[in-house]
Formats: structure tokens, sequence, C-alpha cells
């Protein structure tokens, strides 16, 4: 996750919605997991060899960045990246450049660099911890697995900053991917932005959502993405996200309806919704 702000989190962007007190009590979903300077590895059906994962000791004064966990949205977003990947669908990034935007420890980054994307900037806030340990992660996970022509990147980006160090193909990333970004209102219209500028005309985004600090929070960015940035938005689904780490697990997934999502404190864990969006043609 990213800001330009810093850990300066407005009233309705509280941390205690990320606490684990409630899922131990309820036996609720995490809906992070791993500390500062831990070593997680991760299963995904289809892949052949675990992905480990470094998670960030980051800086004191950036931990309301809440990048120093990997999260359950990140593991959804890969599995479904892994199991889908065919041609012309939306998890379809074979030869495609991909960018994620607040990428944290990277696992969706190398999921896409080893299902074959061309291109694959990995990108987060510039704290010097998370940058260096998110390109370990890249680099020990793709080592000798990477074809010709393919590269992989580390990059420092603020939201609503300038990308040109962003490494932006002349028609823009042909998919970008936001995995539980969506919790700080106020950041959301520099993200939108950022799609704005680095979204091929053709591309797509994969945004995976959860509910940490309200159905409200979450929906205020989609909508924002429609009424005032151009973008068509699809809703996908709706996931029941399985209690269980989920890195080794063969844990179930399920979609569920609208109708039973629950948008309390005690139960936001519980769900995940994924979106697509595209630019206006």
């Amino acid at each position: 996750m990213s800001t330009n702000d810093e850990t300066q989190l407005k009233d309705d962007d509280t941390v205690d919605v990320f606490g684990t007190g409630w899922s131990m009590l309820f036996n609720l979903p995490e809906i992070n997991i791993g500390e500062p300077g831990a070593v997680i590895d991760v299963r995904l059906p289809g892949l052949a060899s675990a992905i480990k994962l470094h998670i960030a000791d980051v800086d004191a004064k950036n931990t309301g960045l809440f990048a120093h966990h990997l999260w359950k949205a990140s593991i959804l977003v890969s599995r479904l990246l892994v199991k889908d990947n065919r041609s012309g669908g939306m998890f379809d990034v074979v030869g495609k450049s991909v960018l994620e935007l607040g990428a944290g420890a990277g696992l969706p980054s190398i999921v896409c660099a080893l299902l074959g994307a061309q291109l694959v900037v990995s990108s987060d806030y510039p704290d010097d911890h998370l940058i260096k340990t998110l390109d370990k992660n890249l680099s020990a996970n793709l080592a000798g697995k990477l074809l010709d022509g393919q590269s992989v990147h580390a990059v420092p980006h603020i939201w609503g900053e300038p990308v040109d160090n962003m490494l932006v193909p002349a028609a823009g990333f042909d998919r970008i991917i936001l995995a539980d970004t969506f919790w700080m209102g106020h950041q959301h219209d520099n993200l939108l932005k950022d799609l704005v500028a680095m979204l091929a005309p053709t591309g797509s985004v994969i945004a995976a959502a959860g509910l940490h600090s309200g159905r409200m929070t979450m929906e205020k960015f989609f909508i924002r993405a429609k009424e005032d940035y151009g973008f068509v938005v699809e809703r996908i689904m709706i996931v029941n996200v399985p209690v269980g780490s989920g890195v080794g697990e063969e844990l179930t997934w399920e979609t569920v309806d609208e109708a039973d999502v629950v948008d309390t404190i005690e139960e936001r864990s519980r769900f995940l919704f994924l979106f697509k969006l595209t630019k206006a043609q």
C-alpha cells in the first residue's frame, strides 16, 4: 500500500480495523499474515514450487502503510492469475506489460513474471527497506526463470506524483494490479490519477478490495473511477475468504452473493470484492 501522507490517516481510516483481535475471538479469517522480518512460503495451486517472500521491516514512520504484511487480497489475485490465465481473458498476462501498485511483498508481480508477462513493474512507497525487500523477493524467486525479453523491476513511487521513473510503455501498461489499496479514502484521487496516466487505452485494471475501513470507503473509489475519471467498472465476484493463512493449505475460496455480505467490524474480514476497470472507448 502507498500514500503520499505517510502515516497520516483521515478520521475514517482508523488503524484499529487491521487488528487481529476480532479474528481470534470469532474464528474469522485474517486479512493479512506475517510480521516484519518474517519469511513466508506461499504455495499456489498450479505452480510447481513455493514462492518465498520476505516481509519488509519498514521504517517506523511508515508502518501506517501496512506494507509489512502479506495481504489476503494479493493471495486471491495470485490464485486467479494462475487458475485463469487464458488467452484474451481478464487474467491473461502472457506477453503483456504489468504494473502492480502498492505491491508490498510483490506476490502478484512474481506470479505475473512466472506466467510469462513481458514487463513487470512492481511498485510501492519509497521506503528504503520496503523497496529493497521487494527487489529481493523478485530477484530470488525469478532467478533463472525469466525468458529472453522478459524484465522485472522494483520501483519506488508515491501515488499521484510524476511517473517518469515508472518504465511506462509508450502505449501504457496492459494490466495494472491493485490488491487492497482502497481503504484510505483521501488517497483515491491520487491512485486514480496513476491509472489514468499509466493504463493503456485497451488495458485493464485487476482490483481486489477488502472492507477494512468500511464498504462505503471502498465503493467510493469505484464510484469516483466511473463518474469522475471515465472508467468502465465491472464487479466480477465477491469472495468469502477462508479461515487460515492461505499460503499452503488447500483452502476453498468460495464466491458469495451480495446479500450475504455483512459490513460490520466483526465480519468485514470475511469478504473480498474483485473488480475490473477499463477506459471508456
